[in-house]
């Protein structure tokens, strides 16, 4: 039985305080003379938001939000090693414990509408904006691609707005899924396994870890890095499990398949019982610093053309993940058949079938993806 109490991350903080070449700054904690007396220009503001979701029947509901947290933690150290010559005011503002949430309709996960999480990103950004600041790191564990999008549809829109000030504010967040599972994952595996003189990755681990989307191995690892009392040992006998895209879609369009899933209770993707096999967390932790590093000379360093390439990331041309894809992705085309069908002189009525079915694909479509966004 501990003593700690939840207010213990305020009784034990203090506002401002030194480490190493950080200056760590406690948004909350400060005063409105603090942050005037602050030297905000390159001040370096790290904002972790992830959701509370569903992690299986082993992980706590807040795995992604302390994760992020603890990402945080591990740019703070990689500035300590990397950039140890170099001088950094960290702010830290209050976590947000929201998002999409990939377990959405699972009995324990807390969802955010798709424009109503990026509209809130939008204002809160802003406020930091506003309070002066221009270097703005946003951290999250929380792989959906509808959330990490949100995120970066936010950043773009406040720095458009505050484009005179030359506010600068990025997401790694795609950048690291697109490092683990598109861009050569065999090739960024083996090179961090060797980089940190751990025995070769067997195929069954390869597989484990291409596969592993959600409570699985890197998750199990991270949690039990921050607290080993969180996380519970049954995920050692859980059975591989992996869903595609047509398996996620179903509990979100098919009210009786959350019925099913709430019942037999799972919210995993992957293989947890392999979380044990070697020492994982580290592997990840190189990756998260690596990737980490470049944001930060993102953040300062690169030209404002060189920074453009960190503030859209190989999700962005996928028009319907974005708040306003229905202009594009529905509407256009319907509007194509509509005057098709008014323009009567010249119009093929013999197609009439054919433009009613893809009409209705339209619609049918259409919905689904509010499904999945629930706009």
């Amino acid at each position: 039985m501990t003593d700690t109490k939840i207010y213990d991350a305020y009784s034990k903080a203090l506002p401002i305080y030194e480490d190493e070449n950080l200056t760590i700054v406690r948004y909350d904690l400060i005063t409105r003379k603090q942050i005037v007396d602050l030297d905000k220009g390159d001040a370096l503001v790290l904002v972790a938001v992830s959701p509370l979701e569903v992690h299986g029947d082993y992980l706590p509901l807040g795995s992604d939000f302390i994760e992020s947290l603890l990402m945080n933690e591990l740019i703070k150290s990689m500035l300590k090693e990397r950039k140890k010559n170099r001088y950094f005011t960290i702010v830290e503002v209050p976590p947000l414990p929201i998002g999409t949430g990939s377990g959405r309709g699972l009995v324990g996960t807390i969802n955010i509408k798709h424009a109503t999480f990026r509209n809130l990103m939008v204002q809160y950004l802003e406020g930091i904006v506003k309070a002066g600041f221009r270097r703005i790191l946003m951290t999250s564990v929380h792989h959906g691609n509808i959330h990490a999008y949100a995120m970066e549809e936010a950043a773009l829109k406040v720095m458009k707005k505050y484009k005179k000030e030359g506010v600068r504010i990025v997401s790694p967040l795609n950048w690291i899924v697109k490092k683990i599972y598109v861009d050569n994952p065999i090739n960024t595996w083996a090179s961090v396994v060797e980089k940190l003189g751990q025995s070769p990755l067997s195929e069954e681990e390869y597989q484990a870890l291409f596969n592993d989307h959600h409570a699985s191995i890197m998750e199990i690892s991270f949690v039990k890095k921050i607290n080993p009392n969180f996380v519970d040992p049954m995920y050692k006998t859980c059975k591989p499990k992996i869903e595609g895209i047509i398996q996620g879609l179903k509990p979100l369009i098919i009210p009786d398949w959350l019925k099913k899933a709430n019942k037999e209770g799972c919210g995993y993707n992957g293989h947890p019982a392999r979380a044990d096999s070697r020492n994982w967390y580290v592997l990840y932790e190189s990756l998260v610093k690596d990737i980490g590093e470049e944001f930060i000379d993102a953040l300062y360093d690169k030209s404002d053309l060189e920074f453009k390439k960190y503030t859209k990331s190989f999700m962005w041309p996928i028009l319907f993940l974005r708040t306003n894809w229905k202009w594009r992705g529905f509407y256009f085309p319907l509007l194509i058949c509509i005057l098709c069908l008014l323009y009567f002189p010249l119009f093929p009525w013999t197609l009439i079938p054919i433009i009613s079915f893809i009409i209705y694909t339209l619609i049918r479509a259409y919905s689904i993806v509010n499904a999945l966004k629930q706009d």
